[in-house]
C-alpha cells in the first residue's frame, strides 16, 4: 500500500527524526470521513497508515518501533460540518 497523496514529505521527515532518535517510537493512523459504511472506511483508513509504516521501513527504520491502525470515521482529523472539511479530513 502506499502513503496518502501529499504525505511523502512528512514521511521523509519522520524517518530523518526517527534516524536521529534511535530510542523514538512512531504510531501512524489513518482516517477517514463518514463517508460510506464504518466497514469500508476502517478497511480504506488501513491503507495510508500501512503505507505510511512500509514506507518508513523502506528509508531505514525498524519495524519494530513503528505501530500502524487504521480507525476508519472513529475520530475525524477535522469537523466534518462542511464539504471541505470532508475533503481535508
Amino acid at each position: 500500500m502506499r502513503p496518502a497523496s501529499g504525505s511523502g514529505s512528512s514521511l521523509v521527515t519522520a524517518a530523518q527524526i526517527l534516524g536521529a532518535n534511535l530510542s523514538s517510537r512512531m504510531r501512524i493512523e489513518g482516517h477517514t470521513d463518514t463517508t460510506g459504511t464504518a466497514e469500508s472506511n476502517l478497511i480504506l483508513s488501513r491503507g495510508p497508515s500501512c503505507g505510511g509504516d512500509d514506507f518508513l521501513v523502506s528509508h531505514g527504520v525498524t519495524a519494530d518501533r513503528l505501530s500502524a491502525k487504521g480507525l476508519g470515521a472513529r475520530r475525524p482529523k477535522v469537523a466534518e460540518t462542511t464539504a471541505d472539511n470532508r475533503a481535508e479530513g
